[in-house]
């Protein structure tokens, strides 16, 4: 959305606005990345809401191709 909203400004020739934006999108994008990124499988994990943890076990399905084993996580597509 904040990535919209510069767009939109930078068209209209809102110089501050766009940059205001674009800074709070990055801000969203690292606050994301601290809590579902696992750098070791590189990667976004699951978060369990119900007791706050991060899910480090495969949640949502394999899938096979050829010989290679593929863990998906849902938050892989979000």
């Amino acid at each position: 959305m904040e990535l919209d909203i510069a767009f939109l400004a930078k068209v209209l020739g809102n110089k501050s606005t766009m940059e205001s934006f674009m800074e709070v999108a990055e801000a969203r994008k690292n606050a994301i990345n601290s809590v579902f990124w696992d750098a070791e499988k590189g990667q976004w994990l699951d978060y369990r809401l119900t007791n706050g943890t991060i899910c480090k076990v495969l949640s949502s399905c394999m899938c096979f191709k050829s010989q290679y084993l593929i863990i998906i996580y849902f938050s892989d597509f979000s």
